[in-house]
Formats: structure tokens, C-alpha cells, sequence
């Protein structure tokens, strides 16, 4: 199937001459199997999973390998002569590159000698042409040789518009007509759904040229799955179920593929409760990389697992048995290559910093019973990527999920509270789905959560914490509902991309830098309810035109120790007061009789 597949792309797509930005690329396959291009028939022959593209500067690449074809003949072909100047197919400009000249020439054997020093390269019979290439290497018509004159790599990069640029600086010379600008890879055939045999192509968005390519085994997504008996992977694009098989239990009772612990795991230290009716994990003093706690010891329950029991290890994988209740303070804290925990369905806290700084795990599954993340649970769990709450967490503590790499969450029905700063600097967390159970948002609970661009708060809320969306720099809708009382301080600070809000008729106040640094903020209401805008609440908001204030009368601040008052002129022109809350008394508190 997989060269069905293959015919398929270049027939529909390589025997055809594309509109290029520059002169067009034929690319065929000749009788017996090897690439054609434009006509020249080259070295590479077809294989059935072939990756075909096209490098930057014009060469083709198969399966990730740049030969030495040139397929685009408008890619410029850009060198340095001898004495530092920029050659640009072949034609020396007058921008010189670097500064040191470098006295290059063949002697009368035929040796290449560099600033009077004879080197073993020796030149072929003909003209000799000899440029330096852009890491600082001799090369001989054309042909780099081993002798190295500068140190200092000189970038070569071509701008959007086409001209060469020369570490960082644009020069005045034009490389290309035009330059390919691709778009994201699309499917082209949505029947075709696995990964590894999908149909995939891009267009330049200047000129429409298209690139194609064929899926590979690297296009999976694949998450790992356990059961008691098996283990297998699952691509989570296209649901492709791969290398699933039975177990193989090692020395150690873990599986010797994927490390599934399938016995319970020895050399756990365990103490005996107060009241002597259940066991305690103390301490893992063994070396199994997978551990299975067990649920009894000689007879006797397993409950809790004690603070720091397995702190520090090189576990990569364990199994909480459905015995635990309580998972304690630091207990897994720095177990930097654990990947994989399996919490069972008794486990009702997840303790303060329980798991932080785990930086391998990516996966976790909250189970139903667990009704408390206490602080930091997770913090510092920097490749935490999906967290799958059960329906009884009431408690999402503070830090509990912060500087993890979670994408999107949904909070379940039953979360009343989220602590400060439980998802501070979580830098890609983009949507959040925030229930009506919740009545509590903590100070910085997404504070730095650069990549989240929307949230609805819900009906519950009746104040807006301390930096609660600050430095969120990508926010730019936000649904503030009608039971929101206060916005407090730097609630919005640094939300860059933040161009219009609606407060609702329900605030009364806006606390000290509220929208400070809200740079592409233009307008805002003011509703009839606010009777206090605290200091410095639109500092450099910039781009703030227009302040309306739906109750213009009775506006004043404090000023030099008297009372200023706008005139009825001032506090109906939106263009004075954005002038005054932003620049003229922004470092004073407004109130409104």
C-alpha cells in the first residue's frame, strides 16, 4: 500500500511543472527508478517510504538527506572572495563581509599555498577559481577544501523580500525575484487517516507553489498504555494502535519493554500507623526502575505513603495501589525520570509538593476520589502537558499546577476553589473552561500564562484577584460576568494584546494598575457602578484613545492636597479622560461623589 501511495503523490504532483516564484521544478522518476530532475536524471533512487523536499538554498533532500542536486536555479549561490567581498552567483559585489584579506594562489606545481604557506591540496589543470565559503573554508572552483582562513562564521540569510542579508544586516542587493513563504502542512486526502500513509501538502502563499509529501512513522503522536497484562502505543491523531504485547517480566518484577511494574516491588520500608490497623510507606531503599506499591504486607493494609518516601529516585514508572488514601507531603518530589504513575481509585490528596519537579512526567489522571491538590502538587512538572481531573476535586491549591506544559484543562463541576498562582507561568496553556462551582480565583492564578488567548469567568466570581491574568500576553477576549464586584490590583497588567473590555455593571471599584501596560488597549466604558479607578489603574496603555464614563458627574482626585474636579466639558470628552488617567493623574485615586 505504502507505494500505492507514493505513485499516487507523484503522479498527481512531481510529473507536473508547478508556478514557481522563480523558474518551475519538474521533478519524474526515470524507467528504472531513479529521480529526474528538470530533466537530469540523478544518482537517487526511488525508495517506497521516500520523504522528497527541496533545502532552503535550493538542493534536493530525500528522506532527510541533501544531495547534491540543484533543483531551484533562482536560489542565489552566495560565497566570499579571497580579498572579503560578497560573491553572488558569481558576481562580486561591492559589500564586504570581512575584514581580513587573504593572499590565496597555486604555485608552479600545482599546490594551493594560503597567506605564503604551501598547503597538500593540489589544484586540478584549468582555470582556478577560489572563494572563501560562508564557515570560512578555501574553496577551489567551486569545491570546499579542509583549510579553514576564518574563525568568525558569516551568516547568509535572504529577507522576506528577497535581499541578502548579511549577519542580521540587509544589504542592497537583490537574491531572488521572490521568496517561497509555506503555509502549514495539509491533509490531502481525509479517507486516508494513518499517519504513515496520509497525503500531505503546503502552498507558498506568494506564488501558490505547492510541496507535497508522503506521511512517515515519525508523524505519530503516540502516548503509552498499560494494562495488567499488555502494553502498546497509540498515535492520538489518527488512533493507530502499535507495538502492543504481553509483558516480560524481568529480574526486577518490571517489564524489560516499557518497564510496566507487574509484581509487587520488595525492598520498601513501611511503619505502622498510631492506632496499628494500617501500614505507611517510609522509604524505597531498592533499585527496580518501575515500582508497584503493594496494597497489603503481611497482612496488613497499605493506606498512606509518607512524606518524601520516594523523593530523589530514579523510578521511571510507578503503581499507587487502591489501598492509599493520602500520597504525602514531597513524596515523589524530584523523581526527575519518572514518566508514568498509576493513582488509585482510594487516594483522596494529592499532599503539598507531592510531585514536584518531576520533569519527565508528561500524563497524569486524576482519579474520581481525589477531592484535594494541595500546594505545588505539581509545580515545576515542566513537560506536563495533560492532566485529566476526576468529578470530586473541590481544592485546587496554589502552585498546584504551575510552570507545567499543560495545553488546555477543563475544570470539573466540582472545583470550588483555584489558589494563587495555581497556574502561574503554565507558558502554553491556551483556552481554560472555568465551572459556576468555583467561588474563588487566588492572586497570579494564571498570572504569565503567555499563550492563553480567551476565558469566561463564571457567574460565581465576585472579584478579581491580584495579578490574576498578568503578563498574559496573548489574552485578548475576556467575559467578565455581571457578579464581579472589584478588579483588584494589576488584575490585567501586561495583557499586550488586549484591545477592548467591557466591565459590567457591577464593579464598583478598579484597583491600583488594574490594566497598567495594556499597550494595544484603545477604549473602554466605565459603568455607572464605579465610583473608584485607584492609581495608575491605565498606566502606559499608549494606545488608550477613548475613556467613556457612563456617570460623568462628581469625577475628582486629590491633587497637591486640594480636590480636582472635571468640568462637565472634560468628563464627557472620552479623548480628556484618557489623557487623564493615562499621562496628566495617573498616580492619583478617582473618585466619583
Amino acid at each position: 500500500m505504502k507505494k500505492i501511495y507514493l505513485l499516487i503523490l507523484l503522479v498527481i504532483i512531481f510529473a507536473c511543472a508547478m508556478t514557481a516564484c522563480g523558474k518551475p521544478d519538474v521533478i519524474e522518476i526515470s524507467e528504472d527508478g531513479y529521480y529526474i530532475i528538470n530533466g537530469t536524471k540523478t544518482e537517487h533512487k526511488v525508495e517506497e517510504e521516500s520523504d522528497i523536499e527541496v533545502s532552503d538554498d535550493g538542493y534536493l533532500v530525500v528522506n532527510g538527506e541533501k544531495t547534491e542536486y540543484k533543483v531551484k536555479e533562482d536560489v542565489p549561490n552566495v560565497v566570499i572572495s579571497s580579498d572579503g567581498y560578497l560573491v553572488i552567483n558569481g558576481e562580486k559585489t561591492e559589500h564586504k563581509v570581512i575584514e581580513t584579506e587573504i593572499d590565496v594562489e597555486v604555485n608552479s606545481d600545482g599546490f594551493l599555498v594560503i597567506n605564503s604557506e604551501k598547503t597538500e591540496y593540489r589544484v586540478e589543470k584549468g582555470p582556478v577559481i577560489i572563494d572563501v565559503s560562508l564557515d570560512g573554508y578555501v574553496m577551489v572552483n567551486a569545491k570546499k577544501t579542509i583549510y579553514k582562513v576564518i574563525d568568525k562564521t558569516v551568516n547568509i540569510e535572504i529577507s522576506n523580500d528577497g535581499y541578502i542579508v548579511v549577519n542580521g544586516n540587509k544589504t542592497q542587493f537583490k537574491a531572488v525575484h521572490s521568496v517561497h513563504t509555506f503555509g502549514a502542512w495539509t491533509l490531502y486526502d481525509e479517507r486516508i487517516t494513518a499517519c504513515d500513509k496520509q497525503i500531505l501538502y503546503t502552498k507558498c502563499t506568494g506564488c501558490s507553489e505547492t510541496k507535497w509529501k508522503v506521511g512517515t512513522y515519525e508523524d505519530h503522536v503516540l502516548k503509552k498504555y498499560y494494562t495488567e497484562t499488555y502494553h502498546w502505543e497509540k498515535c492520538e491523531k489518527c488512533n493507530d494502535i502499535i507495538n502492543k504485547a504481553e509483558h516480560t517480566e524481568g529480574a526486577d518484577g518490571s517489564c524489560t519493554i516499557c518497564g510496566y511494574p507487574i509484581s509487587e516491588t520488595g525492598n520498601i520500608m513501611f511503619s505502622l500507623s498510631t492506632d496499628k490497623t494500617y501500614l505507611i510507606v517510609k522509604r524505597y531503599v531498592g533499585t527496580s526502575l518501575g515500582v508497584k506499591i503493594p496494597s497489603t504486607y503481611n497482612g496488613i493494609p497499605v493506606k498512606e505513603i509518607e512524606s518524601y518516601a520516594f523523593s530523589e529516585q530514579n523510578i521511571t514508572m510507578v503503581h499507587i495501589p487502591d489501598s492509599v488514601t493520602t500520597i504525602g507531603k514531597y513524596a515523589f518530589s524530584d523523581c526527575t525520570y519518572l514518566t508514568e504513575v498509576i493513582i488509585g481509585d482510594s487516594v483522596t490528596t494529592i499532599d503539598e509538593n507531592a510531585f514536584y519537579g518531576c520533569q519527565s512526567l508528561t500524563n497524569i489522571v486524576i482519579p474520581h476520589s481525589v477531592t484535594h491538590i494541595n500546594s505545588g502538587a505539581f509545580n515545576f512538572c515542566n513537560n506536563l502537558k495533560n492532566v485529566t481531573l476526576g468529578h470530586s476535586v473541590r481544592v485546587i491549591s496554589e502552585h498546584a499546577f504551575a510552570r507545567t506544559a499543560i495545553t488546555d484543562i477543563t475544570i470539573p463541576n466540582s472545583v470550588t476553589t483555584i489558589g494563587s498562582s495555581a497556574f502561574y507561568e503554565c507558558k502554553k496553556l491556551t483556552s481554560i473552561t472555568i465551572p459556576d462551582s468555583v467561588t474563588h480565583i487566588g492572586d497570579s492564578a494564571f498570572s504569565r500564562c503567555s499563550e492563553l488567548e480567551s476565558i469566561v469567568l463564571p457567574n460565581s466570581i465576585q472579584s478579581i484577584a491580584n495579578r490574576t491574568f498578568y503578563g498574559c500576553e496573548k489574552l485578548q477576549n475576556i467575559t467578565i460576568k455581571n457578579s464581579v464586584t472589584h478588579i483588584k490590583a494589576e488584575a490585567f497588567a501586561y495583557c499586550s494584546s488586549l484591545t477592548s473590555i467591557t466591565i459590567p455593571e457591577s464593579v464598583t471599584t478598579i484597583y491600583s494598575g488594574a490594566f497598567s501596560n495594556c499597550s494595544k488597549l484603545t477604549s473602554i466604558t466605565i459603568p455607572e457602578s464605579v465610583t473608584q479607578i485607584e492609581k495608575l489603574a491605565f498606566n502606559e496603555c499608549n494606545s488608550l484613545k477613548e475613556v467613556i464614563l457612563e456617570d460623568p458627574n462628581g469625577w475628582y482626585c486629590v491633587y497637591n492636597n486640594k480636590h480636582v474636579y472635571m468640568t462637565p466639558e472634560e468628563a464627557t470628552n472620552p479623548e480628556t479622560i484618557a489623557k487623564y488617567f493615562t499621562y496628566n493623574f495617573n498616580e492619583r485615586v478617582w473618585y466619583r461623589k
